[in-house]
């Protein structure tokens, strides 16, 4: 691989839908724009901060890829019909989350991040975010 070309800033998916998001809940983010190269593999990766919280055992979050299903795109796969990206484990103990993901595989159409909340207790009720940068490779 040459290296990545079109890399964006940071941008939050999540922040104020993760307050509070109760045990098992699921947040959407807004709509994600591949870069303007589709004949290369589209990537992302996810910065995770998560305000202090005490997880169950086994605990984890789950994000998954929603494509578009329409040219609008308006109209987008829910998480039954989504695409699982990747489960993330959490820390045991009381204390401040804080992960990185690094390379996903992306659709080269507009999607939507979903998140779904398996820590056994609710998330922190502020403080909470997730925030990704796209790229292609180069």
């Amino acid at each position: 691989m040459a290296g990545w070309s079109n890399p964006s800033t940071w941008a939050t998916a999540f922040s104020a839908s993760l307050n509070s998001l109760a045990n098992l809940g699921t947040a959407t983010s807004a709509t994600i724009t591949p870069p303007t190269s589709p004949e290369r593999p589209f990537y992302f990766d996810l910065r995770i901060n998560l305000a202090s919280l005490n997880p169950g055992a086994a605990a984890s979050l789950s994000f998954y890829i929603l494509p578009a299903v329409d040219d609008g795109p308006t109209n987008f796969a829910d998480v039954t019909s989504g695409t699982l990206a990747v489960v993330r484990p959490l820390n045991a103990g009381a204390g401040v989350k804080r992960d990185f993901v690094g390379e996903l595989r992306c659709p080269s159409v507009p999607f939507r991040l979903a998140l779904v909340n398996n820590s056994g207790v609710a998330l922190a009720a502020s403080g909470n975010t997730v925030e990704y940068m796209t790229k292609s490779e180069g």
